[in-house]
């Protein structure tokens, strides 16, 4: 209840900001859209997120580690060029690719944790990945559809 309690204290001023306000249903259609077609990607083709997830949880990794570097990198370098907004718009939609492949293989994982915890398994806390997923997905989502105007 905190997480959702925190989540809606930072998303409630996207929602009612005059800039972007407009563009709020477009980005959670898309964000729900996405969530959906990559959750039944997992459903429909496990066996190959069986056989790749040991190897695409270390390379999903390292992919958000150097998102993580090279827009720190960008944002103290170059904020004040002409063609920041460029960069960073380029790096949202590698951010967007990044997390829609983070929801697969978070489902992936559920999926495996469900069929090893018979008894008791903690789904609330194993579903953080995928408000984390959903976050990131919305913020840059919003960003791009707002930006474009």
């Amino acid at each position: 209840l905190l997480f959702l309690g925190f989540f809606s204290v930072m998303i409630y001023p996207q929602l009612k900001s005059v800039d972007t306000y407009k563009y709020v249903d477009d980005a959670i259609l898309i964000t729900t859209t996405i969530f959906l077609t990559m959750s039944s990607f997992v459903y429909l083709f496990p066996s190959f997120f069986d056989k790749t997830y040991n190897f695409m949880s270390m390379g999903l990794l390292i992919g958000l580690i150097s998102i993580i570097i090279v827009e720190l990198i960008g944002f103290f370098f170059y904020s004040n060029s002409s063609n920041y907004m460029d960069f960073v718009k380029g790096m949202s939609y590698v951010v967007i690719v990044l997390f829609s492949l983070f929801v697969s293989y978070d489902t992936k994982r559920i999926m495996t944790l469900e069929q090893l915890c018979k008894n008791m398994p903690n789904y609330p806390k194993l579903s953080v990945d995928f408000f984390l997923d959903i976050i990131n997905l919305f913020s840059r989502i919003l960003f791009l559809r707002s930006s474009s105007n």
